[in-house]
């Protein structure tokens, strides 16, 4: 049985949701990246691994860094 209160429960599922959207969040964004990263001709799987381990930081350079265009 549960011996706190109301808000206790409520603040941590409220953590936990917010640790899986940033989790989901990033899972997404290693994919589009990935994906974006292959379609110009570079080497997704790095960058993958970058965004893993840097989290936004990579995120944001590999925005700085890539392609301005698309190989077809």
């Amino acid at each position: 049985m549960y011996n706190g209160n109301a808000f206790d429960l409520f603040g941590s599922c409220l953590v936990g949701l917010c640790f899986l959207a940033i989790f989901i969040l990033t899972l997404a964004a290693m994919f589009w990246v990935y994906r974006d990263a292959e379609a110009r001709g570079k080497t997704g799987c790095l960058w993958v691994l970058l965004i893993s381990a840097t989290g936004p930081l990579g995120i944001i350079a590999y925005f700085v860094l890539r392609d301005r265009e698309v190989r077809l």
